[in-house]
């Protein structure tokens, strides 16, 4: 598979622009904007880059169930290592709950090795793994419209995703009211807007869906996902966090001729280890009075942790998922050699 180096490089920079965001928080909270904008600006640049780079890993795999093993492999193995050095740090007196770490019991332990615990009542061990929950969801969309020969419908489901936001956004106002489990769900359709906007963008420079309507396609989705965002706290910085982060990956794609700086693949590279265990870091390093000393602290705690993850948990879960899913000779000898670029990507 085509490797994007830029895109590495801007998920790299996004993962470590959520430990400056969550460092800042925790130094002068969301009242000052700064800290959420930045916040917000990264998760958008994580929705799309996965919306561009999954499909391209689905054509790969050939198969939606080797997708699936190939993706839970990727996530997993690195995702339940810090839910259990989260409990151990947390038995251990080292995690105290705060902003960010919730009290853990063993029902919400148990709904939180699903990954699926933003739908659910049960507290979140680490906080930012919100994400990935969504994450999961826009998987199951992708192997469903595969499953049922949809893939290829984008304008269909396009539509069907720009209703969902209005209808969504329609039912907001109740929303506080009903619980965060519901709130979250009312949220997916949003999100999964966002991650196709990048799915979209993927299609039009592989050449699969024509350049002028993927555009207005991507265009119908940002409009709808931005006025959805209008009744949020900080609905103008939301706006311009999702504008500049679909500006973002498609500017990258074009320029990416030359690779991006070996640094910056370096912090592509990590980012996923960075953005799950610098809660824990910030958690649990006792805070320095200078606060340019305890970002500097962190960082030189985070970053050789972040790459030792790397290197002996995601490595090793990703090979995992590629010896479980590679044919035999045999197979690969019968089965077409590639599959057609539109029934995929």
């Amino acid at each position: 598979m085509r490797r994007f180096t830029w895109l590495d490089a801007l998920r790299g920079l996004a993962a470590l622009s959520v430990v400056v965001a969550h460092a800042s928080q925790l130094f002068v909270g969301f009242a000052w904007l700064a800290p959420y904008a930045l916040g917000s600006f990264a998760v958008n640049v994580f929705f799309v880059v996965s919306g561009f780079v999954i499909p391209l890993t689905l054509r790969q795999t050939e198969a939606p169930w080797r997708f699936a093993v190939r993706r839970m492999c990727r996530l997993f193995p690195l995702y339940l290592s810090c839910l259990a050095a989260a409990v151990m740090l947390r038995l251990w007196g080292l995690l105290p709950v705060s902003v960010f770490v919730a009290p853990i019991t063993m029902h919400d332990l148990m709904v939180n090795l699903t990954m699926l615990q933003l739908f659910s009542a049960s507290a979140p061990i680490l906080s930012v793994a919100w994400t990935l929950s969504y994450e999961l969801v826009f998987y199951a969309l992708l192997i469903a419209l595969l499953f049922f020969h949809l893939y290829q419908k984008t304008v269909v489901v396009s539509l069907v995703l720009i209703g969902g936001v209005f209808a969504t956004t329609l039912l907001s106002p109740v929303a506080p009211s009903i619980g965060t489990a519901l709130g979250a769900l009312m949220l997916v359709p949003h999100t999964l807007a966002i991650m196709w906007c990048g799915t979209l963008a993927s299609r039009v420079l592989s050449g699969d869906i024509d350049r002028r309507h993927g555009r207005l396609l991507v265009e119908a989705l940002m409009i709808a996902t931005l006025l959805g965002s209008l009744s949020h706290l900080h609905a103008f910085l939301e706006m311009i966090s999702l504008i500049a982060a679909v500006l973002a990956v498609l500017l990258l794609c074009r320029v990416e001729r030359r690779p991006a700086p070996a640094p910056l693949q370096s912090l592509g590279r990590i980012s996923y280890s960075m953005y799950l265990i610098h809660i824990m870091v910030l958690t649990a390093i006792p805070a320095l009075p200078n606060p340019l000393l305890r970002i500097t602290v962190w960082l030189l705690v985070l970053l050789p942790v972040a790459t030792v993850t790397e290197r002996w948990i995601e490595r090793p879960g990703i090979a995992l998922g590629r010896k479980l899913t590679r044919r035999s000779p045999l197979s690969a000898a019968v089965s077409p050699a590639t599959v057609s670029p539109a029934s995929f990507v």
